[in-house]
């Protein structure tokens, strides 16, 4: 059977066609069996309503006992199927819709569901109703629900004329066991705060099931074909981990490099499915996907949640040193003339350049931070106040943010971000934001390049210019401060297609408890040129401090005819401009074994110097390495040759003069971009292009 699926909010419901009725002839109503579409992993199924099933239940329905309410309902099973009836009026004292409700009330124990991600309902409606919810447990959060207890979701489910079943998909995450006794509603969100999602505990043991029409007054029909769970890890995976101990392998593949982590029903305090939603995992292994090198392994903050580890796989063949291989896009420069400024956000109602802005304050493990933002006298007023979050002792955030999907013009030819603005307050944690890349194994929950900035106290509009260099997409969840700087690491600059496209803008208050009060008048970028044809284009962020030199040694200089790297070099672009100063090549090498060109006849011209032999700093000529130094020179060759790029060992490393960072990038110490640090079964190894290490030494060197 064929199968439709229609998204309703945060639900996910699947059009089930009735069985045609020749095709009934031969069944008997009880043993009719609807086809249930695929999932991700496997089903649970936790109540039917055909009499003897295994999982067949004694349920009671609930009238609305609340201050004299007159709400009423029954429950009945019919050819197999639970009738849900009644209508849902308002409780004369207070004026607002009651509740009916039905719920299983056997001791029968149901299946452990910890391994999986969602609920589901198999059911059809003869009534249009807007207040249906289903909840089950009954444990309690403290000073939220007084009278009701267990985890509780709204979902939605159209009526039907026909015996159409629907199939209706709850994420775990979409539930709270903080809701409104008055009207059902959560008064915390599990995705705001994680201590009010579904706990490992009461997933293994729901204890009761129920079926609420609250809320909303209307009346009530619903058919209930059965109730369970999806997404759960197979019964393999169970037995093998124990089933409380079982996880589900998930993945991310950033720049040509996968990371997979087995991750169980909870994640610290946060329900796996919360994770996995803000973290942007995937289901699957990354062999699954192709990538079976293994690159070790890293850790990953996530925020509340606690800390994951992830082992990291790169795919067989890769440019990259690293596993960056994957082809890219091409990213090329802007060739087209551009006004000197472009402006991105203004509050005076040009069509142009005005935004839909939306306000959001901190929902993180109780946040009491608030703010408000709107448009008076043509200028965006953001205002609010910072305080510490209860939980953490530590301060929480505010933020404005366009949420219209208007496209913004492209500034990846300009060099900072301008904010007009004026503020009347001291406050020392304003942040700018734009697009929504995440950086891998940086921000968990937040995305996009960030920057802290000054606002001065002043009567007058000021300008206040952010450089583009200092924003990074690698940010602490808890302060919003850089976790690492694009001056140090290229892979966190901005890189050219967000500059092209940067989707949202947003305003922060954050990391700084106090009073907010930001008068913007306009938001945009200057700097913005033309690329001149007497300087090189770059594909991504120039992240040299100066132009590489004229007269490279080795016969590096000037070649551009480079089609073996991942995606072409911009106009006017050489292969030593783009493996050392362009951020887009960071996470690539220059081809390999381009020191063995006979143009560039590396080894044939080492031979030809006394050694052990300097090699310079493409850009600033510092010294780098003095090769070979406690071995031979055949040793350093082979070496070389082995890898495909010239290798170095920590011997031959000129102190104070190169730095390996975190994700392995080695750098010199004025910023250059110089190869990748790739140990072997030798200890560390210094993998460099031969680009980048070819320069000639500095008037002081």
């Amino acid at each position: 059977f064929r199968r439709g699926s229609i998204a309703i909010g945060r639900y996910r419901i699947h059009t089930m066609p009735a069985i045609p009725p020749l095709l009934l002839l031969p069944l008997t109503a009880s043993a009719l069996v609807f086809p249930s579409p695929p999932a991700e992993g496997s089903d649970i199924t936790l109540v039917t309503f055909a009499e003897g099933d295994p999982t067949e239940r004694q349920w009671r329905e609930v009238n609305d006992p609340v201050m004299g309410g007159k709400s009423t309902g029954t429950f009945s099973v019919q050819n197999g199927v639970g009738v849900f009836d009644g209508e849902v009026v308002d409780v004369p004292s207070l004026s607002a819709p009651g509740f009916i409700k039905t719920s299983t009330v056997d001791k029968a124990p149901f299946e452990d569901i910890s391994s999986c991600s969602a609920l589901f309902l198999k059911a059809r409606a003869k009534a249009d109703y807007a207040g249906y919810r289903i909840s089950f447990g009954t444990k309690k959060s403290f000073g939220c629900s007084f009278f009701t207890g267990g985890f509780k979701s709204h979902f939605d489910i159209p009526a039907s004329a026909d015996d159409t079943f629907q199939l209706v998909e709850i994420p775990f995450t979409n539930f709270s066991n903080c809701n409104s006794d008055a009207t059902g509603e959560p008064s915390k969100t599990c995705a705001s705060d994680p201590s009010v999602c579904p706990d490992a505990g009461t997933l293994r043991d729901i204890k009761t099931i129920t079926v609420w029409a609250e809320g909303a007054k209307g009346t009530v029909h619903l058919e209930i074909d059965s109730i369970g769970a999806t997404g759960c890890a197979s019964a393999a995976a169970t037995a093998a981990g124990g089933a409380a101990d079982a996880c589900t392998t998930y993945n991310k593949v950033v720049d040509g490099t996968c990371a997979e982590s087995c991750l169980g029903s909870m994640v610290g305090i946060c329900p796996v499915g919360l994770v996995v939603a803000k973290g942007g995992l995937e289901k699957g292994t990354c062999s699954s996907l192709g990538y079976t090198v293994a690159a070790g392994s890293t850790s990953q903050k996530a925020g509340p949640c606690g800390t994951l580890t992830f082992k990291t796989y790169t795919q067989p063949g890769s440019v990259s040193r690293l596993g960056h291989g994957v082809e890219r896009k091409r990213r090329a420069s802007s060739t087209s003339a551009t006004a000197d400024e472009i402006v991105l956000a203004t509050f005076d109602g040009d069509a142009k350049t005005t935004h839909e802005w939306k306000e959001l304050n901190d929902p993180v493990m109780g946040g009491e931070s608030t703010g408000t933002f709107s448009v008076v006298n043509g200028t965006g007023r953001f205002q609010g106040q910072v305080v510490d979050v209860p939980s953490l002792q530590a301060p929480g955030f505010i933020k404005a943010q366009t949420q219209d999907s208007d496209a913004f013009p492209d500034i990846s030819s300009c060099a900072s971000i301008v904010v007009t603005a004026r503020t009347s307050t001291p406050y020392d944690g304003y942040r700018f934001q734009f697009g929504t890349k995440r950086g891998l194994f940086c921000s968990f929950f937040s995305s996009g390049f960030k920057s802290h900035f000054d606002a001065p106290v002043s009567d007058e509009i000021q300008r206040i210019e952010i450089p583009l260099a200092n924003f990074s997409d690698c940010n602490s969840d808890s302060t919003g401060e850089p976790s690492k700087l694009c001056s140090e690491d290229p892979s966190v600059c901005p890189d050219q297609a967000t500059l092209k496209d940067v989707e949202t803008i947003a305003i922060w208050a954050e990391g700084a408890a106090g009073t907010v009060h930001l008068d913007i008048k306009s938001i945009g970028a200057t700097g913005c040129t033309a690329v001149k044809s007497a300087e090189p284009g770059f594909n991504g962020q120039n992240t040299c401090k100066g132009p590489v030199q004229k007269g490279l040694r080795y016969n590096m200089s000037g070649r551009t005819d480079e089609p073996a790297l991942p995606f072409p070099l911009a106009d006017g672009e050489t292969l030593a401009t783009g493996v050392c100063c362009d951020s887009a090549y960071a996470p690539y090498a220059e081809p390999k074994y381009t020191f063995n060109r006979t143009d560039v006849n590396f080894f044939a011209t080492l031979e030809q110097q006394q050694l052990p032999v300097t090699f310079y700093d493409s850009v600033c000529g510092i010294p780098l390495f003095k090769a070979p130094q406690n071995r031979t020179f055949e040793e350093f060759k082979a070496d070389t040759i082995e890898h495909g790029w010239p290798s170095f060992r920590p011997a031959e490393v000129v102190d104070g003069n190169v730095k390996i960072l975190d994700n392995g990038y080695v750098i010199s110490k004025c910023g250059t971009h110089l190869g990748s640090n790739v140990p072997d079964e030798k200890g560390t190894r210094y993998c460099m292009d031969t680009s980048c290490i070819s320069g000639n030494p500095s008037a002081r060197d």
